[in-house]
């Protein structure tokens, strides 16, 4: 279980800002069902400010191939609402593809996906594109995140390996992030350092400089820590 709290502002001056709040208890589990196939479900009962209340099942599945270097990802959930409310759905559908894993060598990856939430949905589960890559969908030049009922994303990256101190490998990568909300198309693009531990296979601290290519020029620098590919943003 856990207590959560949202706070959105409809522009970024960050004027009439509007806050959700939400707790909830979960039961759940995830297994693999064959070694290319991990499958979940659970079912969680919350309760929001204004006192929505909704009881939801989930389920959802994560297909690997070529090597573990493709990944197929769907989930989706129904939310049943209490005391007359609304009821709700959300989902996602997603892929990934890699050349190759870790940063021992040069590779290329590729990402797309979907993921959407339906009109009763609380703000608070929609969507999220951003600079933080632990939660959001990468769009690494807006570290003020960006939120839709539906998100249509993709993205291109390649990182490169230029120098090792024992275990540590230093890599230079290039990345190019695509968010879709309504009728808006944001395109950001950059660089950045990767310093990873045993090629990267347990974990990879980047830092990134990005700059918006399409609707605004913002620029950011962010940093982080990720797992070894498949990572990315569960929503």
């Amino acid at each position: 279980g856990a207590r959560e709290q949202f706070r959105f502002a409809p522009d970024p001056s960050g004027a009439a800002a509007a806050a959700e709040a939400r707790r909830f208890a979960s039961l759940g589990f995830s297994a693999w069902a064959a070694g290319f196939l991990r499958s979940s479900a659970a079912i969680r009962a919350e309760r929001w400010s204004g006192d929505r209340r909704f009881v939801a099942a989930s389920v959802g599945a994560e297909l690997f191939g070529l090597e573990n270097r493709l990944a197929l990802t769907a989930a989706g959930a129904y939310a049943v609402g209490l005391s007359n409310r609304r009821s709700y759905q959300e989902g996602r559908v997603g892929v990934m593809w890699t050349t190759s894993h870790g940063l021992g060598r040069p590779s290329l990856s590729t990402r797309f996906g979907v993921n959407w939430a339906s009109r009763g949905a609380p703000m608070g589960l929609w969507p999220v594109a951003g600079a933080d890559l632990s939660w959001a969908i990468p769009l690494r030049a807006h570290s003020a995140a960006r939120r839709g009922r539906t998100i249509v994303y993709g993205g291109l990256a390649g990182d490169r390996p230029v120098a090792r101190v024992g275990p540590i490998v230093m890599a230079v990568g290039v990345f190019l992030d695509g968010v879709g909300i309504l009728d808006r198309l944001y395109l950001d693009g950059g660089a950045g350092l990767r310093i990873g531990l045993a090629g990267g296979q347990f974990g990879v601290v980047r830092v990134d400089l990005a700059r918006g290519l399409l609707v605004d020029r913002r620029v950011a620098l962010t940093a982080g820590f990720h797992r070894r590919w498949p990572g990315g943003p569960r929503p």
